[in-house]
């Protein structure tokens, strides 16, 4: 019986501690869920804690305690309870939509893929997960999966705003400019707002449609539905009144916001900095300055005159006013990632050495806020420094999708620059323009970027507009004064050069040398061969002016002076192997033949360059030169492989040995080593035309071989349209893929592109009538077999010409 009495007591125990643990259970989760509701979140956290230590596989509670951390800003801990909410609940597709927009959102995206891959496996026509899906493989540049997984959703959805602008997104970025703007409409249809009037406004801009774009803007306006938008929309306005040169427009529309906010810090600032441009420094600091006596206890007026003190250039006034700012709010996120800014210097050439404690302060902020849209800026602009391009345009592009400014533009503009996509950078910088028509960096690059694109007009119109605004901007000037050159307007590229190379201007000895070439090509050799004089002096050892005064020399029809200076400073300096390969070079120049006593000089100085330890590799591709021109084809390509091995980065070397294998009919290296090239410069375009040849003209090519040709001589035509070499190619490997109709119009168009009577046109004619005869159409292959007989005396396909005409005429 006593046995049963503790038995009995037991059980009592035991139901009262369940009945205890379930009340437990109830009492936080009713807590935590209310809290939650009513966004009470640091009460919300506590409550979720306790309940599931109680309830650890409770699903729900594990994703609100995410969304509860995700508002208090706690995003690291957010992102494992995100997690933890898809392992125990998979298939709920809410949820795990969610979890895939908040790893997409931290940049990890192979875990992001993880799950919008098990959304689709449940449902494959989810909207959200096919659009997320895309805009992850937009961030990986591809594009053509972005417009699969977008035409598929608005398959579904035809309204999704989401869909219509990421369709947009894509349509622009692949230049369908046509495309970009009906989708830009349907979704203005869908959703007038004033960001979307805006996105319109400033498509239309690019596209050279200012009064449609003009009336966008101000639709934009009056679509804002809170102070903030209205603000933004106004600015976007007047930026556009002052890149149409209509200054007072402007000034109206900002005195406009001032008026509808007249607090509002942002507006004073845009304010201030249209002054300073305007010439009225006393009336932009003025404006500043009340502003912060107005807010004493603000941190953001006092970051607002530090940022004006950096746009001017004053950085010493620049940093003691962001310590104002942290002397304010030490915690102050804005003030320092702006002191994180500040501390880095960057060298001449634009890149820097990011200081680790500008480093570490990105890395905390992007740890405490991973969507802090100024330290992604931040972040990004440091990649950017580190030539690290890839990684700096990921940070921006996230910065502008969730708040676009000109500076942002402007640094994506330049990562896509250093990565040779001309076309995406030239948007971004316009881009910049229309958010900040006085954003001289953005001016500055775009300049850069038409010289690079050899639209020489455009890159004049705006390195002389920046001038107009900021006339002591040197890379402006340089800028222009290289377009003027180009465009053959010698004598005004002189007048903008004046004086800036003078002893007394403080430029640097970069700069200094650059200025030295330009007048040298815009022919005032005198003021050339003067400032590279005096460089001189101040370092007589100097290589660079040494090679420069030696250009002007040789350019001025003077040789003999180049080589007596040469020998002058040889006799200085007897172990600069610059000077041997200089004189090697100068005297290259000189000979119309060759005789074995000059070629025997000319090799002693290259060699004697290489003896004294030169670290250049010019003695050696000069060398090698001097070898194919006298027919010692085998020293040549020993040269060649020489100077490959020892700057294995040069893609350069390799193109010149790879042509030479070819000319010897070595075709193996010669293929290999224009898969070298492409490694080292993969937009390279004579690698990618030659290799594609060379490919579609193997012993029976396969297939595979044939669609490898075929997208490396398209490569080649983009970025070589007008070569008619290159269209040949393109029209042969058409015409080897039984394609004879395309293969067609590009012979047509190659032929066109050589002068009469030159050999390769005759090897055209005859690939055009091979194309005509499989095309079936026998009566033109053989009038273009005749003209090429006809017009060209000699050339390579001749006898094979005249075989197939004779099968044609028989037949």
């Amino acid at each position: 019986m006593r046995t049963a009495r503790i038995i009995g007591s037991l059980l009592v125990l035991l139901a009262l501690a369940c009945t205890s643990q379930e009340e437990k259970i109830e009492k936080h989760h009713t807590a935590a869920f209310q809290y939650f509701e009513d966004e009470e979140w640091s009460e919300a956290k506590i409550e979720f804690l306790n309940l599931l230590q109680l309830t650890p596989d409770d699903a729900e509670a594990h994703y609100k305690m995410a969304e509860t951390l995700w508002n208090l800003e706690e995003y690291g801990e957010a992102l494992w309870q995100y997690n933890e909410t898809a392992r125990l609940a998979p298939d709920n597709t809410e949820w795990r939509m969610k979890v895939a927009k908040v790893e997409f959102t931290a940049r990890r995206y192979d875990s992001a893929a993880e799950h919008i891959a098990a959304v689709l496996e449940q449902d494959p026509n989810n909207v959200e997960a096919l659009l997320l899906r895309g805009a992850q493989k937009s961030v990986k540049g591809d594009f053509a999966g972005l417009m699969e997984d977008v035409d598929k959703a608005l398959e579904l959805d035809p309204e999704s705003k989401s869909a219509l602008s990421l369709k947009a997104q894509a349509l622009s970025r692949s230049g369908d400019s046509t495309g970009a703007e009906e989708y830009m409409r349907r979704l203005l249809k869908v959703e007038p707002t004033m960001a979307n009037h805006l996105s319109l406004a400033r498509y239309l801009a690019l596209l050279q449609r200012p009064e449609e774009a003009l009336v966008e803007m101000r639709a934009a306006v009056d679509a804002a539905e809170d102070k903030e938008q209205k603000t933004n929309a106004q600015f976007f306005l007047a930026n556009f009144h002052l890149n149409q040169r209509k200054s007072g427009e402007a000034e109206k529309v900002l005195l406009s916001a001032k008026a509808d906010d007249p607090a509002n810090p942002k507006i004073l600032q845009a304010l201030a900095k249209f002054y300073y441009t305007q010439g009225d420094k006393e009336k932009a600091v003025s404006m500043l300055e009340e502003n912060v006596q107005q807010h004493p206890e603000d941190v953001e007026p006092v970051l607002v005159l530090a940022e004006y003190h950096r746009q001017i250039g004053a950085r010493e006034e620049a940093l003691e006013t962001i310590q104002r700012a942290l002397d304010l709010d030490p915690m102050s996120e804005q003030a320092r990632l702006r002191r994180s800014e500040m501390l880095v210097v960057p060298n001449e050439d634009g890149t820097a050495e990011i200081p680790e404690e500008a480093w570490s302060v990105v890395r905390q902020v992007l740890e405490e806020n991973p969507k802090s849209t100024m330290g992604l800026f931040n972040e990004g602009k440091f990649f950017l420094l580190e030539s690290k391009y890839e990684e700096a345009a990921t940070s921006l592009r996230r910065v502008i999708d969730e708040q676009p400014t000109a500076n942002a533009h402007v640094l994506l503009g330049s990562a896509y620059m250093a990565m040779k996509q001309d076309d995406l950078a030239r948007s971004e910088y316009l881009s910049a323009l229309q958010l900040d028509a006085q954003n001289y960096p953005a001016r500055s690059q775009l300049a850069v970027l038409y010289l690079r694109t050899g639209e020489n007009e455009l890159a004049a119109r705006e390195s002389k507009t920046g001038l107009t605004r900021n006339p002591n901007d040197m890379q402006l000037r340089l800028t222009y004064a290289e377009a003027l050159i180009r465009l053959d307007r010698q004598h005004e590229a002189r007048d903008v050069l004046k004086g800036v190379g003078d002893a007394g201007v403080d430029v640097s000895t970069t700069v200094k040398l650059h200025i030295a070439r330009l007048l040298r090509r815009s022919r005032d050799r005198d003021g050339a061969r003067k400032l590279l004089e005096g460089m001189l002096k101040a370092d007589p050892t100097s290589e660079d002016v040494m090679r420069e005064i030696i250009a002007v020399d040789v350019t001025s029809r003077d040789p003999e002076k180049a080589l007596d200076r040469l020998d002058e400073w040889i006799i200085d300096q007897p172990d600069n192997p610059a000077l041997y390969d200089l004189r090697g070079r100068v005297r290259l120049s000189t000979v119309s033949g060759m005789d074995m006593e000059k070629a025997d000089a000319i090799e002693a100085d290259l060699k004697m360059s290489l003896s004294k330890g030169s670290k250049r590799i010019e003695p050696l591709v000069s060398l090698a030169e001097l070898y194919r021109s006298l027919g010692r084809v085998d020293d040549a390509v020993e040269t060649y492989k020489r100077a490959r091995d020892s700057f294995p980065e040069d893609a350069s070397v390799r193109l010149q040995l790879a042509v030479l294998y070819e000319s010897l009919l070595r075709t193996e290296e010669a293929k290999a080593s224009y898969e070298e090239v492409l490694k080292l410069d993969e937009s390279q375009p004579e690698a990618k035309n030659n290799l594609a040849w060379l490919l579609a003209n193997a012993q029976s090519p396969t297939e595979k071989q044939l669609d490898r040709a075929l997208q490396l001589a398209q490569d080649a035509k983009e970025a070589l349209p007008g070569n008619p070499s290159v269209t040949d190619t393109l029209g042969w490997i058409m015409y080897k893929k039984g394609i004879p109709a395309a293969a067609i119009s590009l012979f047509r168009e190659a032929i066109e592109g050589y002068p009469e009577a030159h050999p390769l046109r005759g090897t055209v004619r005859y690939h055009l009538a091979k194309s005509y005869e499989d095309n079936g159409e026998t009566g033109r292959a053989i009038s273009e077999l005749r003209r090429a007989l006809d017009e060209v005396a000699s050339f390579a396909e001749r006898k094979d010409a005249e075989e197939l005409l004779e099968k044609l005429e028989k037949s």
